[in-house]
Order: C-alpha cells, then structure tokens, then sequence
C-alpha cells in the first residue's frame, strides 16, 4: 500500500504527521488486498482477512484504542493513530470491502454483513440511533437494533 499527499493526525499510515508529495510505503508486514480514505482517517484490509486503521480516531471511527508506539499528538491536540493498528474485534469477519465516511467507517464482511464505527449524527452509519456518540466506537453489525 502506498500513501502520499496530506499526513495530518497520521492519515497515511506512515509513523507521522509529515506530508508526503511521493508515494511511500505504509509498513503494514502483509500484502493489502483493500483500502479506502476518509475525511482524516484511512482503512486497510489484507490478503490475511485483518482490517487495520490509521488516522484521527476521535469519533470511533478506527474501531480500536491504538497501541502506545503507534500514537501521536495532532496539531488539534487530540490523540491520533500514526500507524496502522489492527481492528482485533473485527479479526473472525473475513472482510470483503471497506469504506470510510468523515468521521466514520464500514466494514463488509463475506456473508455479506454490514460492521459500522465511528460518529453515527444524522444516521449516517446506518444504525437505529441519531445520537452523536451514543454509539461511538461501536462496532455492531447494521440493523441488530432494528
């Protein structure tokens, strides 16, 4: 996986903050097979059936606390995920596609269910409730509370 461009709360996967004008390796150990980009944050699945996560995850929209190696502090102030951390809570789903929102992420699996985290305002993750960080960091299955 190559990331470049604006690496602002660690969007790129990269170990920093550092805009990159070139192409650079995202050090992730294991061919990827997706990836999509969000608003400040980016997803990455791999040819071993693991989702991993990188950026600014104030909304929940990583899906996982990253480890303390992999962190920094933005120019914001908030805590980011400078490299990709893997989203063990979704490690059994052998995902077949990602997609990332704003401040939000999903996460399909191959029998075809739908794994939302991140901000939900307005319903924008599918999810029963319109209440900001009601279910921050949630990472439910769409249409379980329905």
């Amino acid at each position: 996986l190559l990331a470049f461009g604006c690496g602002e709360a660690g969007r790129l996967g990269l170990g920093d903050q550092r805009d990159r004008p070139t192409p650079s390796a995202v050090p992730l150990g294991e061919a990827v097979a997706m990836a999509a980009a969000g608003g400040a944050h980016s997803l990455a699945t791999t040819a071993g059936g693991r989702v991993y996560a990188f950026g600014d995850g104030r909304q929940g929209q990583l899906g996982v606390e990253p480890p303390g190696h992999a962190t920094a502090m933005s120019a914001t102030g908030h805590r980011c995920c400078v490299l990709p951390a893997w989203v063990e809570a979704l490690a059994a789903i052998s995902p077949r596609a990602v997609a990332c929102g704003g401040d939000f992420s999903l996460v399909v699996a191959h029998d075809g269910s739908l794994y939302s985290f991140g901000a939900n305002s307005f319903g924008r993750r599918g999810r029963h409730t319109h209440a900001l960080g009601e279910m921050r960091g949630d990472l439910g299955r769409c249409g379980e509370m329905w």
